[in-house]
């Protein structure tokens, strides 16, 4: 699962070039903490080609390293500004429309970090110890 923002996903909706069904897209992710963004360019989604997995509508490569630094991961992530994974994709408008419509809808964490989500327990430290009771004959 992807962590995306609403208005990541609005803009994206926004971005997508007219006329068309279905885009082969790159989204980018950062393998620590999963926040993805999907790149574009003069307010154009960008193509994955053949070639190039960034390449704007007027054919000019994109480095995925260009992305790194605006990248908004979650709290805590420890490889903010570092490089990201590049994930060809293909993308249909109608899915990126339903995703609009849906995320104000998906429960949210009261709050995400790169950390680890695990519940706090209350440990008992042992000072003395007595093996002789799981002895059993």
């Amino acid at each position: 699962m992807w962590i995306c923002s609403l208005q990541e996903i609005q803009q994206t909706v926004k971005a997508f070039p007219v006329m068309t069904e279905a885009i082969e897209h790159t989204v980018l992710i950062c393998e620590h903490c999963f926040s993805a963004i999907f790149p574009r360019s003069r307010e154009r989604l960008t193509l994955r080609t053949a070639l190039e997995p960034l390449t704007t509508a007027s054919g000019k490569y994109l480095k995925v390293s260009n992305f790194q630094l605006s990248m908004p991961h979650v709290d805590g992530c420890l490889r903010r500004g570092m490089p990201l994974q590049p994930i060809a994709v293909q993308l249909p408008k109608s899915e990126v429309k339903f995703l609009v419509e849906r995320i104000e809808k998906c429960p949210l964490a009261m709050k995400v970090t790169g950390k680890p989500q695990y519940r706090s327990r209350n440990v008992e430290i042992v000072t003395k110890q007595n093996h002789l009771h799981q002895v059993k004959r």
